[in-house]
């Protein structure tokens, strides 16, 4: 009888015994660290799971991040995340890939307006700004209208910049100071035209013509504020404004005319500007001739003075009568004496004789004067 064998059941060392198969086991992911982020700024992630050991990828918003394994529980990564508000992070094993994790973005603040400036076209100017409202400030820049410049100084949360004269043409620029993710700082910013700028105004610069006439030959020029530098012409008119010639400005700004021969009536000169600096003008009239002066009346002569009349020796007033009589001698000692009633009985005596008898009268009351004494 034979003996069956059966074939189900292969001996130990039988080499085409077939191996138990391995067990293959996906990544998992728990959580990362940090969870929130801001936009394109560097950051080292910690993801921490199981079965990392064996992983092969790591992808962040479908992008491929070079990282580290740590252990069959942790994976490190740096990166510069932005361009949405959430991104999901996966790994890939060999079994395949593992959940997903979420990171949130949050926006940069790219730029906050810088303060308000106004110059002359020629004029050095400053600008300023606060970059304390900035996420990171270690690219600062100011951006002037579409051009950008790097701060000349940044200390305690203020960037400056000093623009030399003549950078920008006269006009007005909306100005703003930013940073750049690191990621970015070899890119131009992003110009967007409603952002927050602060003003910067290049206002232009006023000018003056100065000239002179002489043999024939026209000399002048046109100066600026700030030692700019006018360009463009001049052009000469009649006092009626007919254009009489042009002359263009050289690179110092003088202009010069020959063969010139001014109007009668006079002329006129008029800078006509350019970008950055104002129109000006100068007039050339003729001098009306000096009227004569008016001679000046004779004055009227001064009416003699009366003579003043000589002072009255008696001291008599007006209206007074003064008498042309001698003086009449002072009376005698003896008529002085005279007061009795016999005395003056001879006296009326005697002025009855003068009265009645006159200078032969005074002779006889003399004598018999004398004969009673």
């Amino acid at each position: 009888m034979a003996v069956g064998v059966n074939s189900s059941a292969a001996a130990p060392d039988d080499p085409a015994a077939e191996a138990a198969p391995s067990v293959i086991t996906l990544p998992e992911l728990s959580s990362v660290t940090p969870t929130t982020v801001t936009e394109y700024q560097r950051n080292t992630f910690t993801i921490t799971g199981k079965n990392l050991s064996g992983v092969t990828q790591l992808l962040a918003a479908d992008v491929s991040y070079p990282f580290e394994v740590v252990s069959d529980t942790q994976i490190t990564f740096t990166a510069y995340l932005g361009g949405s508000d959430e991104v999901h992070l996966t790994v890939d094993g060999a079994g395949g890939s593992s959940n997903p994790l979420s990171i949130s973005i949050l926006p940069q603040v790219w730029e906050v307006p810088a303060d308000d400036l106004s110059i002359t076209y020629g004029q050095a100017g400053q600008l300023t700004g606060d970059y304390t409202k900035l996420t990171q400030h270690d690219a600062l820049y100011f951006a002037v209208g579409d051009e950008t410049y790097t701060p000349d100084a940044q200390a305690e949360g203020r960037a400056s910049l000093t623009l030399q004269p003549r950078t920008l043409d006269a006009g007005k620029y909306g100005v703003v100071l930013g940073s750049y993710a690191p990621a970015r700082a070899a890119q131009a910013p992003e110009i967007i035209p409603e952002r927050p700028a602060g003003t910067l105004e290049v206002r232009k610069a006023p000018t003056e013509i100065s000239y002179a006439v002489s043999e024939g030959t026209l000399r002048g020029s046109v100066t600026a504020a700030f030692d700019s530098v006018p360009t463009g012409s001049v052009v000469v008119t009649t006092q009626s404004g007919t254009v009489n010639a042009t002359a263009p400005l050289d690179s110092t700004g003088a202009f010069s005319l020959s063969d010139f021969s001014a109007d009668s009536s006079g002329f006129t000169l008029e800078y006509l500007g350019d970008l950055n600096h104002l129109t000006s003008s100068a007039k050339e009239a003729t001098t009306d001739p000096v009227k004569p002066i008016d001679p000046v009346k004779p004055v009227d002569p001064v009416k003699p003075v009366d003579p003043v009349k000589p002072t009255d020796p008696t001291g008599t007033r007006p209206g007074e009568t003064t008498s042309t009589k001698p003086a009449q001698p002072a009376p005698s000692k003896d008529l002085a004496r005279t007061g009795s009633p016999t005395d003056l009985a001879g006296i009326a005596v005697t002025g009855a004789v003068i009265a009645a008898l006159g200078a032969a009268g005074l002779v006889l009351a003399a004598a018999r004067r004398r004969h009673q004494h």
